[in-house]
C-alpha cells in the first residue's frame, strides 16, 4: 500500500492556523522496529548526539503506537516530533 508523499504532520493546537506537513516515506522500514527508527533519526537530525534520556522517552512514547500501517505512519510522524522538540536537534553541539 502507497503512503502518500506529504502527510498531515503537526497543527497547532489551538486554532489549526499553522500546519507542518512531512514526508516520512522513507522511515517506513525503520519503523518496524523502534530502535531502529529511533537510530535512523538520530543520525539524520541529531547527528548521533541523541541522549539516553531523550532516546528513553521517545521509546517508551512510541509504544502507544499499534503494528498496523497506520500505525506505522503515526509512529513515523510522532517520532519526527519528538526528535523535533527535543534539546537533543534544537541546541547544535
Amino acid at each position: 500500500q502507497a503512503w502518500s508523499i506529504y502527510e498531515y504532520g503537526i497543527g497547532d493546537w489551538e486554532d489549526d492556523y499553522f500546519n507542518s506537513y512531512v514526508n516520512g516515506s522513507k522511515f517506513f522500514e525503520s519503523a518496524h522496529d523502534d530502535e531502529v527508527l529511533i537510530n535512523h533519526l538520530d543520525l539524520l537530525f541529531c547527528n548521533g548526539s541523541l541522549s539516553d534520556f531523550t532516546r528513553d522517552v521517545i521509546k517508551e512514547a512510541l509504544k502507544v503506537k499499534q503494528p498496523s500501517l497506520h500505525g506505522y505512519i503515526d509512529k513515523i510522524q510522532f517520532a519526527l516530533y519528538l526528535i523535533f522538540i527535543s534539546p537533543d536537534y534544537l541546541i547544535k553541539k
